[in-house]
């Protein structure tokens, strides 16, 4: 059986308004892998969260965790499976 890989760690982002954000995750080609179908209210001031993804079956190589809101990004965070 084989084991995902749990990717986690905190992250940061300053919003100097409040901010409807949804994440999604990208390969290093920009293609969308994954969105959270999910939005959250975030803001004004420093935004931090816990952040944890169990993955399979994923291509070795860089993916990036990206937060948009309010039409722009506000969060790009690079990982590596």
């Amino acid at each position: 059986m084989i084991e995902p890989t749990v990717v986690k760690g905190e992250l940061e982002f300053e919003s100097e308004t409040q901010v409807q954000i949804q994440g999604s995750i990208t390969d290093s080609t920009g293609k969308v892998i994954f969105t959270n179908p999910n939005h959250s209210t975030a803001g004004p001031g420093t935004i931090n969260f816990d952040f944890e993804l169990k993955v399979q079956g994923w291509k070795p190589g860089t993916y990036y965790v990206i937060y948009k809101g309010n039409g722009k990004e506000l969060l790009k965070q690079a990982f590596t499976i």
